[in-house]
């Protein structure tokens, strides 16, 4: 399954390093779309929930 999680803020070069070390560590198998300051992760719900928390972590609103 596939999830596109929207993020209320916008991203810089230091938070979509941070975001991806993060969700990397985890084993989560995602993409960074930063022109649509998304970020597509694949995975069942608890990946996605874990994904979304990991993001939230980091300071970002997730909408």
């Amino acid at each position: 399954m596939t999830s596109v999680i929207l993020l209320r803020n916008a991203m810089d070069e230091a938070s979509m390093k941070l975001i991806s070390e993060m969700l990397q560590n985890c084993g989560i198998s995602f993409d960074i779309r930063e022109s649509s300051n998304t970020i597509v992760v694949d995975g069942n719900n608890d990946v996605i929930r874990k994904a979304k928390q990991l993001i939230c972590d980091c300071g970002y609103d997730v909408m």
